[in-house]
């Protein structure tokens, strides 16, 4: 797969603070400038843009790049460019940069950088989208996140964030539909006969699988804050949030039932964890609580021969399937 995702090297790989030079990082930011966005030189842009990408792990590190300016760079290269890659590199430069909270409010106090991430809600390209969702989440669970639930506000930038959320559900139970037979020789008739086309669509289904968990995120993160519940729940609720997280728990449980995919897991105790947090708000555990369908999909969770780690950890939580009312 083209895309690529930098984890936290091993402190016990190198050394930081002594074996990268304050004049390499700078230099590397010199090197996204936007008039460095141009076709012949995109490769070059992203061989830099995914070092510093690596390197924004570490706090001192991302410390030294905010100070040399690097997110005004991001932010005008952002602005600027028209290159899928070019976006989900920036985009997940500055959610590396998100992960430190002292550089959380660097973000928050450029003006019009969190607007064009919220703008990037609406690319189509998914790799792009998945950062979009992780830098939310991240800014929702700091300190600032008001600010970042304010620029959510909007009921269209509401609306979106459930258009992504379906559609990759829709992919989810598409994947679902090529597994069995006949519809697997399709997909394998789809391969040999146009491997690109067949690539490319097997790559879409891979992409949106982490998109689908990334967007379950960003609704853990608006529920499991007061600040932020409270100015995007009541329009999150109105929108229909218990009726997406129904077919959600829908679709992971046809998952489950049909074979234990532990890569599945964090995405269904995602959906838990959103149903819990619900279901113990005074505003909204009444609509939880009266959810048949919901109340039913938890109990046959739990009635699972072999109880996944997430219908575990709701039964130790409750020490019992819920009432069917």
């Amino acid at each position: 797969m083209a895309a690529y995702y930098p984890s936290a090297p091993s402190s016990d790989v190198f050394d930081m603070q002594t074996t990268v030079d304050p004049s390499y990082i700078i230099s590397l930011i010199r090197k996204l400038l936007p008039n460095n966005i141009k076709t012949e030189n995109e490769a070059a842009w992203e061989e830099f843009g995914c070092i510093l990408w690596d390197l924004a792990v570490d706090k001192d590190l991302a410390l030294l790049m905010v100070e040399n300016l690097l997110l005004q760079v991001l932010l005008a290269s952002l602005t600027v460019s028209k290159s899928s890659r070019i976006t989900e590199i920036g985009l997940g430069l500055l959610a590396n940069i998100a992960c430190h909270d002292v550089l959380r409010n660097s973000i928050v106090s450029l003006p019009g950088l969190i607007d064009t991430v919220v703008d990037h809600l609406f690319v189509d390209d998914s790799l792009c989208l998945c950062q979009v969702f992780w830098l939310l989440t991240l800014g929702l669970q700091g300190s600032d996140c008001v600010t970042w639930a304010n620029a959510l506000q909007p009921e269209h930038i509401l609306r979106r964030i459930f258009w992504v959320s379906e559609n990759t559900l829709n992919i989810q139970l598409l994947e679902k539909v090529w597994k069995p037979e006949p519809s697997f020789f399709f997909f394998g008739y789809v391969l040999s006969s146009c491997p690109k086309l067949g690539h490319s669509l097997f790559l879409h289904l891979s992409d949106n699988n982490l998109l689908f968990g990334q967007s379950i995120g960003l609704v853990l993160a608006i529920v499991d804050s007061q600040q932020v519940g409270q100015t995007l729940l009541p329009s999150l609720m109105q929108l229909g949030l218990p009726n997406l997280l129904v077919s959600i728990l829908a679709c992971e449980m046809k998952h489950l039932s049909c074979e234990r995919v532990p890569d599945r897991y964090p995405v269904l105790d995602t959906v838990l964890r959103v149903i819990e947090a619900l279901s113990v708000l005074d505003n909204y555990s009444e609509v939880i609580s009266s959810n048949k369908e919901l109340l039913h999909l938890i109990y046959d969770l739990l009635k699972l021969p072999d109880k996944s780690e997430p219908a575990l950890s709701w039964f130790n939580e409750f020490g019992s399937a819920p009432p069917l009312v």
